[in-house]
C-alpha cells in the first residue's frame, strides 16, 4: 500500500458475501490509517498515513475471520510518463520548489 493515497482493499473470494467487517491496525507503535469503520462490505477504501510501516489487515464475515494479511506501506517509484496528471503536477511543483530555494532557506522553511 502507498502512504497518503486512497487504497481500495477487497476480499477477492467474496463478491456478494454480505456483512464483511474490517479491522486495520499498524503492527508497530507508529503508523496510522483512516477508513470508515462502519463499512460492511467486501471492498473498503483506506488511507495509510505512515511510510515504512506494516499494517495488519483483517476481514470478518459474520464474526469469522476470512482475511488475515500484513501490508507494508511504502512509496513506489513510477515512470513520470505513467502517473496521472494530478500526481505529476504535484511532483513538478515540489521539484520546482526544491531547485528554486537555497539550503539555508529550505532548512528554515522545511526543517
Amino acid at each position: 500500500v502507498e502512504p497518503d493515497t486512497t487504497m481500495v482493499l477487497k476480499v477477492s473470494t467474496c463478491d456478494n458475501c454480505g456483512d464483511v467487517t474490517w479491522v486495520i491496525k499498524p503492527t508497530e507503535v507508529r503508523g496510522s490509517v483512516s477508513y470508515d469503520t462502519t463499512t460492511i462490505s467486501s471492498t473498503i477504501h483506506a488511507v495509510f498515513k505512515e511510510a515504512n510501516t506494516k499494517f495488519s489487515i483483517k476481514a470478518y464475515l459474520d464474526g469469522h475471520l476470512i482475511l488475515d494479511e500484513t501490508a507494508a506501506c511504502k512509496y513506489v517509484r513510477r515512470e513520470l510518463r505513467s502517473i496521472n496528471t494530478e500526481d505529476r503536477d504535484r511532483f513538478m511543483v515540489a521539484l520546482k520548489e526544491l531547485y528554486s530555494i537555497d539550503q539555508k532557506e529550505g532548512e528554515a522553511k522545511y526543517g
